[in-house]
């Protein structure tokens, strides 16, 4: 099975090196924390990371972004984030035709959300989102589906 998680940048960046450096280790957030540590113990196998940024766009977790402050605060007048979306959207198609999901986990906020929404066209794939109110609920909710995911791949 081959599975996705779409996460949020978070506001909290690695501050070096300050060349180039690969999206997932360029962000230091919680839910980055939780990502990385699981991939550290090999219990992300076959699960694609894609961040959505407000600088960047779309993201995959290789690629490499430059360390920029301060976090560029998001417009959102309608024509601002429909240009961003469309943007985002693209990117999301091609990644999907290429990664044929049966499963994505999103973990975004509202605001991020805004940023790729209807995304859920462009895929068959079954769409899990980030429950609880918080960012301590929502990195729970995350750490018990990968689990869950490390589990099922186990047996």
């Amino acid at each position: 099975m081959r599975r996705a998680i779409i996460v949020a940048e978070s506001q909290r960046r690695n501050t070096k090196p300050t060349s180039p450096y690969p999206a997932i280790d360029r962000f230091s957030g919680v839910y980055f924390r939780t990502i990385k540590k699981y991939l550290r113990e090999g219990k992300l196998p076959k699960i694609d990371i894609i961040i959505v940024s407000r600088d960047f766009g779309i993201l995959r977790s290789k690629d490499k972004i430059p360390y920029s402050l301060p976090v560029k605060k998001l417009r959102f007048d309608t024509e601002s984030i429909g240009l961003m979306r469309e943007t985002n959207l693209r990117k999301l198609r091609q990644i999907f035709q290429k990664g044929k999901y049966d499963e994505i986990y999103v973990n975004v906020g509202r605001e991020f959300y805004k940023l790729i929404e209807g995304f859920e066209k462009l895929t068959s794939a079954k769409i899990i989102y980030a429950s609880g109110l918080g960012l301590g609920p929502k990195a729970q909710h995350m750490r018990d589906w990968i689990l869950s995911v490390s589990e099922g791949q186990e047996k």
